[in-house]
């Protein structure tokens, strides 16, 4: 069971809340400090440089599960066999997730502890000045927290419930660097719902101990070669480099996306494949829909996302916790004909509890998709084909196409707003980038008829943004171009 992090007002700060890693990341580098092992600084590359997985705790001092994961001893025990002074296979390390843990607290003074977490321990206990250098980029929403880091730097969340011979089991599964030429793909980053186009991206490792300078990169389906790129660099062993297909005719329907990696002199051909399962969109005959939310109490993290097939944001949410155990319905009102893309991330790994769920539903009530259980993502994709009656959108609301409107495209410094609502109503505004980043959110509050309103785009990048308002529910959207 996890344990949601107290000290909400300092973990938003440290950007812990909400943070969004997908498993199977590539594993930041980090440098502690322990309190224990003499005070040897420990450095993360350089075990994972000389072969050893690492099983890392993020854990807080006051966090009663993390204390009772730490006294069952599974990481004593596990160090004790298969660390420096065992069989030297991997390392352990306790690194303490809240930036207000004292050193006191780390041997069970001062309070807010659950006691003398230092005594017995045999594996390096840190407590480092900064925190959100690990919880930041590793995703960490929740104490505690375990990874597994292997040699080649992919991480993997871990259940508490796991025996030391299941975590063995899964270091010893690692991959690492033996041969002197040996290519590798790390990890598939491209469209997981095709839309007929599909955007294809994949991140290469070199697992040789000699540096990789070229690589041919293959996407096939079944037998059918859809694209090739020919990758050129330069990378030393275990670093990585993204190839970008861009958009390859997969067809709408379901199959299975296969990258091969080659380079000349490869001594280790069993990894060169790697196979992604790929669902095609549907076709639904509407195109008004209700986006459907049941919180559990780990709300934050929660993030749900609608977008095209181009990337553009049509509606997103990433929750708090003060919308734990809370219930949301938003309705969208879509183009026919438009291939969206639906995606909704659970940080943490386990998705929602207590019969918590991320619904797309359709006017007539039936769920067309629905995200529960446990899950670190899922997809889907769809096509709407028909207009429907139905609940009305702002512009529907005054038959005008021109109620909701942005000016002057392209924009320099100022970009205006011109919005005619039926009632007086208080109307979020949202700005997204291309690459689907909120830049801008704001809630005003407009009269009865046309409104203007201004916003000052002068310190944004030159590119392609969306300007999303929510009036009454409902989602509308008009791209501009900031020059």
């Amino acid at each position: 069971m996890k344990k949601s992090l107290l000290f909400l007002s300092f973990l938003a700060t440290a950007g812990l809340a909400g943070a969004q890693v997908v498993e199977g990341f590539y594993a930041t580098d980090f440098t502690v400090t322990p309190l224990n092992n003499g005070q040897v600084p420990f450095n993360l590359y350089t075990e994972l440089n000389a072969g050893k997985p690492v099983i890392l705790d993020v854990s807080a001092t006051w966090c009663g599960p993390c204390w009772n994961y730490h006294n069952n001893g599974p990481l004593k025990n596990l160090y004790n066999q298969y660390g420096p002074n065992g069989t030297d296979e991997l390392r352990v390390i306790y690194y303490e997730g809240d930036g207000q843990t004292g050193d006191q607290q780390m041997s069970g003074l001062g309070g807010n502890t659950q006691g003398d977490w230092l005594a017995g321990t045999p594996y390096p206990m840190a407590n480092p000045s900064n925190p959100s250098a690990v919880n930041n980029p590793y995703g960490v929403a929740a104490f505690p927290t375990l990874f597994l880091i292997c040699p080649n730097r992919k991480v993997e969340k871990f259940s508490q419930s796991l025996t030391v011979a299941q975590i063995y089991q899964k270091a010893q599964a690692c991959p690492v660097a033996t041969q002197s030429v040996d290519v590798t793909n790390f990890a598939y980053k491209g469209d997981k719902i095709s839309c007929g186009d599909l955007n294809t991206k994949v991140t290469i490792q070199n697992l040789g101990t000699t540096n990789l300078t070229s690589a041919t990169v293959t996407a096939k389906k079944g037998a059918t070669v859809l694209g090739t790129e020919n990758w050129t660099g330069n990378l030393a062993t275990y670093a990585v480099a993204d190839v970008d297909f861009g958009p390859l005719n997969f067809g709408i329907a379901n199959g299975t996306i296969t990258i091969e990696t080659t380079t000349s002199g490869d001594a280790a051909a069993g990894n060169n494949s790697l196979n992604q399962a790929i669902v095609g969109a549907e076709d639904q005959n509407d195109d008004k829909f209700d986006i459907n939310v049941k919180l559990d109490a780990y709300a934050n993290e929660v993030f749900v996302r609608l977008y095209t097939s181009s990337g553009t944001t049509v509606w997103q949410k990433q929750y708090t916790s003060s919308d734990n155990n809370d219930t949301y319905n938003y309705k969208v009102d879509l183009d026919v004909d438009q291939c969206y893309y639906f995606k909704v991330t659970d940080s943490y790994g386990d998705g929602l509890l207590s019969g918590g769920y991320v619904r797309l539903t359709n006017q007539a009530g039936t769920h067309i998709f629905t995200a529960n259980g446990s899950y670190s993502e899922k997809n889907y994709g769809f096509t709407p084909r028909a207009e429907t009656a139905g609940w009305a959108s702002v512009e529907e609301a005054i038959d005008n196409d021109a109620a909701f409107m942005v000016y002057p495209n392209p924009a320099n410094d100022v970009l205006n707003t011109s919005v005619t609502l039926t009632a007086a109503e208080k109307v979020n505004f949202r700005m997204v980038n291309a690459q689907g980043q909120v830049v801008m959110n704001q809630l005003v509050a407009l009269n009865e008829g046309t409104s203007t309103h201004s916003f000052d785009i002068s310190s944004f990048a030159a590119g392609i943004y969306t300007m999303q308002i929510t009036a009454n529910g409902v989602v509308t959207s008009k791209v501009f171009i900031k020059q």
